[in-house]
């Protein structure tokens, strides 16, 4: 049985969300869905939208797609973030 055109489209742009935020998780983040630690949704998002720049990727959807990645949105204060997910500073340039 063939899947449906529409199922195979949406199936194949949740791969590549997913991708994009697994790179994005690898190279610019601490991610430890165990960890005590959290980011603001700003800081996170500061660091996505750099990176998508330098990478070329959309920047559409972040808190979604950051959500299905495994992140716990959370709230504390007057700030949401989420837990378990740390923004790694900036390497220092030589």
């Amino acid at each position: 049985m063939q899947r449906p055109k529409a199922v195979e489209t949406a199936m194949a742009q949740y791969l590549a969300d997913e991708d994009q935020i697994r790179q994005w998780r690898d190279e610019c983040s601490d991610f430890d869905v165990n960890a005590t630690v959290s980011a603001t949704t700003s800081e996170l998002f500061a660091s996505w939208k750099k990176w998508s720049r330098r990478t070329g990727c959309a920047t559409a959807r972040f808190s979604e797609r950051l959500a299905n990645s495994g992140a716990e949105h959370h709230r504390q204060n007057d700030a949401r973030g989420s837990k378990g997910i740390a923004v790694k500073p900036p390497k220092a340039t030589l």
